[in-house]
């Protein structure tokens, strides 16, 4: 069966690039660039009327329609599905991930001012958890993406949880071919944007030096 998939996936980017014009590449293009400006926008219905509309011409065209060929688009959506399942594990760990160092970076600015005894572990005393929390809340700290969510009042609220993070796995794997293409580009353009700052970091000091040298 995997066979086949990959048969008719073969022979339909073959056909993409053998017969596809380069205004269709263009529009092709345009259309996928702004589904992927949709879907991390969360225009979802938005977004569903482009995607739809998309594969009803693209469809049409090429002469396949879901009700004379159920069992080849069921295949195609299964396999889109398990696709997404996949990614969303992905971004899920990098979002946690991600969360855990923004919760490190709190914690040592929380240490650095305030100084609390730590236990030989590491972590915080039970007295001063109360009082980091309302630090984390006054630093708009969020086990969410969304730093609008309700404040924490416990340390189990400092932990991303599923329930408050389930619109974004949602999307992850219904949007997942444009939510990669959307973070294999941001992330590559960030990376390279803080090394060019890093190799500029000593003009920048000195920039600063040099304009400030008089005043103080």
């Amino acid at each position: 069966m995997m066979d086949g998939w990959f048969g008719d996936l073969i022979t339909w980017a073959g056909a993409f690039f053998v017969f596809g014009s380069f205004w269709f590449f263009i529009v092709a293009t345009a259309i996928f660039g702004w589904l992927v400006f949709l879907t991390e926008k969360e225009s979802n219905f938005l977004a569903s009327v482009v995607l739809l509309g998309t594969i009803w011409i693209v469809t049409s065209v090429n002469g396949f329609s879901i009700i004379y060929d159920p069992v080849t688009a069921l295949k195609w959506a299964s396999a889109y599905l398990l696709a997404g399942v996949v990614w969303s594990f992905v971004k899920w760990f990098t979002f946690l991930f991600g969360k855990r160092d923004e919760l490190r970076a709190h914690k040592e600015s929380y240490i650095k001012r305030f100084a609390p005894a730590l236990q030989a572990d590491g972590t915080l005393a039970p007295d001063d958890v109360d009082d980091f929390i309302k630090y984390l809340n006054d630093q708009r700290y969020s086990a969410t993406k969304s730093a609008m969510s309700n404040r924490a009042s416990s340390p189990e609220d400092l932990i991303p949880g599923v329930a408050d993070n389930v619109k974004d796995l949602t999307r992850w794997v219904a949007w997942w071919p444009f939510s990669v293409t959307w973070t294999l580009l941001n992330d590559a353009l960030r990376k390279l944007v803080r090394s060019i700052v890093r190799i500029c970091e000593g003009m920048y000091q000195r920039m600063s030096k040099a304009m400030f040298s008089n005043e103080i």
